[in-house]
């Protein structure tokens, strides 16, 4: 469409028409200004709002403010436009501090952070983080996901890997951007013994996920203000996170949840299609989208390049079960909220794998940051495996 809708609901409006599947499908709720612009700005949402019939019979369980999706579409037979959400009400803090890996397991999307001002996560949205003895919080990096160095599987597996080439390049990439030098590992290359770390920098957060790690863009050098401020990260200024930088090297997935807002998405799927295109890092072996065969758990270890989230799924259900037959009829049944960009489709994990009944071959159709997913903040961690489990003890 040429002109963009601005609308504002009111959180009463929403309770209202959330019974009501078929209205959020069909009608445009307030159109309050027209502009020029072709995509909806939003003055005042609440979380599920979409029209989208799927969405409010399954999802909308609770209201609450955005931030948690900086972008959707509404469909109806008459209108289909975007939404988006305004930014300039959330900014993210700025906490400074060092980075430490000497008795850790870092890997290419995590690493422990020793904020100056420890107290200021507590202002963080979610759980309180969960700092240890020498108070250090793990950072979960945002929107990106490194092939797994060390995945404890639920399902009592052991500990797994990825394929160990891509994995270690992404903890290099991230032990240089730090700065962290003469890193000596133990003897099983799972923690680090000593290093030359400590070294100063900065994170730019909003909240904590449910496993109680601040969900940050991470930075070296100086801070852009004093720390404990508010920061309106730009795309421009995103270019200085190590976040790009992992994706501009084509060293981890684009893994993207609620809550980031689409300007920095857009900005991080053009480093992801660029490094695709230029078959960097881990995309010259990815297998992600095409079809590749399971038959050992040896085919996920060590053989196949493929979105750690996907991975992960994967090897606790071979675990279980000894094959991957069958696979995405058990994660239709986790029902997994995820959000296609393109088509604004609130659906579920399971639509977007093909896999033939039967058959130990399966795909990804889309690439993964095509997609948006919900973090489950009330789901337990082990949800999946638990499903499979059970399904496997009937």
């Amino acid at each position: 469409m040429r002109d963009g809708v601005q609308i504002q609901i009111g959180s009463e409006l929403l309770k209202a028409l959330l019974p009501l599947p078929f209205l959020l499908n069909s009608i445009t709720i307030a159109l309050v200004i027209f502009t020029r612009a072709s995509k909806l700005t939003l003055s005042n949402l609440t979380y599920h709002i979409a029209a989208n019939s799927l969405l409010a019979r399954q999802q909308v369980k609770r209201l609450r403010p955005l931030p948690d999706l900086s972008e959707i579409q509404l469909f109806n037979p008459i209108l289909s436009v975007n939404f988006r959400t305004t930014r300039d009400k959330m900014p993210f803090t700025i906490i400074t501090g060092s980075f430490h890996v000497v008795g850790y397991s870092p890997d290419g999307d995590s690493v422990r952070f020793g904020a100056d001002k420890p107290d200021l996560f507590t202002a963080l949205e979610g759980p309180t983080p969960r700092l240890n003895a020498r108070g250090h919080v793990q950072l979960r990096i945002e929107a990106v996901d490194t092939l797994e160095t060390h995945y404890n599987a639920s399902s009592g597996a052991g500990e797994l890997r990825q394929p160990a080439l891509f994995a270690e390049k992404a903890t290099n990439l991230l032990l240089d951007f730090l700065g962290i030098k003469n890193v000596e590992w133990n003897a099983s290359h799972k923690q680090v013994v000593s290093a030359d770390d400590g070294t100063r920098g900065f994170i730019l957060t909003r909240a904590v996920e449910k496993n109680r790690r601040p969900v940050a863009f991470v930075f070296t050098g100086d801070a852009p203000g004093p720390d404990g401020s508010d920061f309106r990260l730009t795309p421009e200024f995103l270019e200085r996170s190590y976040n790009f930088h992992v994706l501009e090297e084509g060293l981890a997935y684009a893994t993207y949840y609620w809550g980031l807002f689409f300007d920095l998405r857009d900005k991080m799927t053009a480093a992801v299609t660029s490094a695709r295109s230029k078959k960097l890092g881990l995309y010259a072996k990815d297998t992600t989208t095409t079809a590749f065969t399971v038959r050992t758990i040896a085919d996920l270890t060590d053989n196949l390049v493929l979105m750690p989230k996907l991975f992960r799924r994967l090897s606790e259900y071979f675990a279980s079960t000894g094959s991957v037959v069958g696979f995405k009829k058990t994660l239709e049944k986790s029902r997994e909220p995820v959000l296609e960009i393109k088509t604004a489709n609130f659906t579920h994990f399971d639509t977007f794998i093909e896999q033939a009944e039967g058959s130990s071959t399966l795909r990804l159709k889309v690439n993964p940051e095509a997609l948006v997913f919900d973090a489950m903040p009330t789901r337990m961690g082990n949800a999946f495996t638990a499903l499979v489990e059970g399904l496997v003890g009937h």
